[in-house]
């Protein structure tokens, strides 16, 4: 598929979504950089873990590849992982305000 000529619109289904050790968005950057006839990207969900490195090669699949103008769901995959990373961090304080509570 990275070599078509033909091939518009990318569908990257469930069954790649992996979670937070999987990196198809890193996967979905890689394609891009050979492939530069798709112009639209489609993820079959919003849970797609954004991780710095996978975004950086996402990122860098755009300097040379400029036909791309729509990826379905990937602002509402950063929003949420977002969130997660809000509720984690407020655990975690709350972790710490108990500790320090316990050592007074």
């Amino acid at each position: 598929l990275a070599t078509s000529k033909t091939l518009h619109d990318l569908q990257v289904p469930d069954q790649l979504m992996g979670g937070v050790h999987s990196n198809e968005v890193a996967m979905v950057g890689r394609f891009l950089k050979t492939n530069r006839s798709v112009q639209h990207i489609g993820f079959d969900n919003c849970l797609l873990t954004l991780k710095v490195d996978d975004v950086k090669v996402l990122r860098s699949a755009f300097y040379g590849n400029k036909k791309v103008v729509s990826m379905q769901y990937l602002q509402k995959a950063g929003n949420e992982t977002r969130q997660r990373f809000r509720m984690e961090i407020n655990t975690e304080l709350n972790n710490v305000s108990k500790y320090k509570a316990k050592i007074k």
